[in-house]
């Protein structure tokens, strides 16, 4: 079997360059390259042709020396510049973002290599505004890599190492290479249009794209291909369909994607030295950055968020973003990345891995003391005006989410009068209102805001009843802490979920994941609105079987424009964030409607409305007497507002309880 490319290839350096420049371009404006995001895809065949140069030109022949060497090359080239750049932006990212406590979990998790797993199960749509906001999203990449690494040493090693390193080993070892690879396509295809998220974070669906590399590199090494006649024809087709399907959106981004990887394989197959091709990818510019790419994906994100969170992105403060992500990312090369991944850390290699996990501990725990002297410290040089927004989520401090059992949650401590309070993150920031004004009435209370049905009837392709069987299960806690009639079941959830619609595009549901400026009222979910109205209607049914009372509770006033809230809460901007009391409450309206309608056809529910509360003059505004209401613009109530509903609650619960 013949060697090819065992030795620095520059035009990968090249792609590198087009890659990261395509990248960049789409986060600092995607509508300006709105398909700028597949220079990600570029990168995992580039990744997968040269872990694939590296891994099979190797000559150790012990399973155990292959593997250490492995991970050792891999430790020093990741490590370095990842923790360099997840301490500095947690460090910053702490002191801007008022909640900050989502961006450094998936901090922690890149250093460890499932940033993209924590992400897929937090339900973050990389193209929704909360995916931008979070300076650590960009790293779900290096996560598939990484976990791509565990996979790839093991395969090369049973199917081509094990084998006797013979040319029909390597042949064997790409007929696998070829099934994985078409599998994973398959995947992708199928769950693109089930599950979004899944198709873009996950490995197996991602798999594909760091195999054709590795199929590349195999294929070269026992073809001639590369010397056909018609190579500077094909390589410049490859290029072409590259700069074609990124600049010139298809509306198909599996296509997209498609076409984009395959052409990179193609152009990485034919392109020749000496060629018209290989000389643009080789200039001196495409090298420079190009060997730089990895701190340039690093840094640019972080710092692009972390700008959004102060100064903004616009066209004054553009310069100073470019100009500080390359400096950090040249500095980071320079002094970082590029001499610790040719020093020489220890005399054995198996040390350089262990040291690698000591630096990725020491990345989550430094991250984590940020987040926990945010949380807790009260004199702190913040970057945000806590006048305006909170650092401390009521929702995020008093637990009974959707990680806890409802069966724990919701439970009955005394012989006392009831109310339980189900529904999302949103019920769960009233809660303090609600147990204080039932304290009075001599109530006691028990919450749980993680209701399946209410992110299973937006967040899936579920149909009908399959949605809310959840609710047998409600039912049946409920009559274990026998349900009386002097009991309330209290239920409330996000305006922002009816909105939310799978079979749209990701691109339209990131537009209305919160409001912008404008009523959503025409983008509401009918259908699946529809399904919801039925599950509460069953709730319903059953509180008036137990003679009990269920009482729904409307949403609370919106923001603002996403914008301008992130502005408003800067110290760096004059920004003031207020929205009209009638544009609040259309935006909601498809909600109040149905909540009407179930309390109009049923007599033992009331309904509830606190939005007028927190606005007046026409307006809603994000403080009131100088505190700020909330953490963020879902939006959820902060700590310092966590009773500011006690009163109303009182007056409305009152009526409810001793009239009906």
């Amino acid at each position: 079997m013949k060697d090819l490319y065992k030795t620095y290839r520059k035009d990968i350096d090249g792609l590198r360059f087009i890659a990261v420049f395509f990248v960049f371009i789409n986060h600092l404006n995607n509508k300006l390259m709105p398909m700028g995001y597949l220079g990600v895809d570029i990168f995992f065949v580039l990744s997968g042709f040269v872990i694939s140069m590296s891994l099979l030109n190797s000559k150790i022949t012990d399973y155990k020396s292959y593997l250490i060497s492995f991970f050792n090359k891999r430790i020093k080239r990741i490590i370095p510049a990842l923790f360099t750049y997840v301490l500095v932006i947690g460090f910053l990212a702490a002191l801007v973002i008022p909640t900050p406590g989502s961006t450094l979990k998936t901090g922690m998790f890149s250093m460890i290599g499932v940033s993209n797993i924590f992400l897929f199960h937090q339900s973050v749509d990389y193209f929704a505004s909360s995916s931008n906001l979070n300076a650590f999203t960009n790293t779900w990449s290096l996560s598939v890599e990484e976990q791509f690494y565990f996979i790839f040493p093991l395969l090369a090693w049973l199917f081509f190492f094990k084998k006797g390193l013979k040319k029909s080993s390597l042949i064997n070892f790409l007929l696998v290479m070829i099934f994985l690879t078409s599998s994973s396509f398959i995947i992708f295809f199928i769950s693109y249009k089930s599950n979004t998220n899944f198709a873009y974070y996950m490995l197996p669906a991602r798999f594909w794209e760091i195999g054709i590399g590795c199929i590349t590199y195999i294929f070269l090494s026992i073809t001639n291909i590369s010397k056909n006649k018609n190579s500077n024809f094909f390589s410049f087709i490859s290029l072409i369909t590259i700069f074609g399907a990124i600049l010139i959106p298809l509306n198909n981004p599996i296509l997209s994607t498609f076409l984009v990887t395959i052409s990179t394989a193609f152009l990485i197959i034919f392109n020749i030295k000496k060629s018209p091709i290989n000389n643009f990818l080789t200039n001196r510019l495409f090298l420079y950055f190009g060997r730089r790419s990895y701190s340039i994906y690093l840094w640019h994100w972080g710092i692009i968020s972390l700008y959004k969170w102060s100064f903004g992105v616009s066209k004054t403060t553009l310069p100073f973003v470019i100009s500080l992500s390359l400096l950090l990312a040249i500095l980071t090369f320079e002094f970082i990345e590029n001499p610790l991944r040719h020093a020489k850390w220890f005399s054995k290699k198996l040390f350089n891995i262990i040291s690698g996990f000591f630096i990725s501990l020491i990345g989550i725990v430094s991250l984590y003391t940020f987040r926990m002297v945010i949380r807790y410290a009260d004199e702190l040089p913040l970057l945000y005006k806590t006048n305006v927004v909170s650092r401390k989520s009521v929702a995020a401090f008093i637990g009974c989410m959707g990680d806890e059992l409802p069966e724990k949650c919701l439970m009955r401590k005394s012989n006392k009068s009831h109310a339980f309070l189900i529904g999302d993150s949103h019920l769960v920031s009233l809660v303090p209102s609600i147990g204080s004004a039932l304290k009075d009435f001599n109530y006691e209370h028990s919450f749980w805001g993680g209701v399946k049905h209410i992110r299973n009837i937006f967040n899936t392709n579920c149909i009908d009843n399959d949605c809310f069987n959840d609710i047998d299960d409600l039912k049946q806690i409920f009559s274990n802490n026998n349900l009386r009639k002097d009991d309330l079941i209290i239920y409330t959830l996000s305006r922002n979920r009816i909105f939310f619609d799978k079979s749209k595009s990701n691109k339209l549901n990131s537009n209305v994941d919160l409001f912008n400026g404008f009523s959503r009222e025409k983008f509401v979910n009918s259908k699946k609105l529809l399904v919801l109205e039925k599950a509460i209607q069953e709730l319903a049914k059953f509180v008036s079987e137990k003679e009990a009372k269920l009482i729904l509770i409307d949403s609370l006033p919106v923001t603002c424009k996403k914008n301008i809230w992130i502005k408003s809460v800067s110290k760096f901007s004059n920004e003031i964030c207020k929205v009209s009391t009638k544009l609040s409450k259309d935006d909601r309206r498809p909600l109040t409607e149905m909540f009407l309608r179930i309390t109009k056809n049923n007599q033992n529910v009331f309904y509830v409305d606190p939005h007028d509360e927190l606005c007046s003059d026409g307006f809603c505004q994000i403080k009131i007497n100088d505190k700020p209401l909330y953490t963020d613009n879902s939006p959820h109530l902060g700590w310092e507002s966590r009773f500011i509903f006690k009163d109303f609650f009182k007056n409305q619960f009152k009526e409810i309880i001793f009239k009906y």
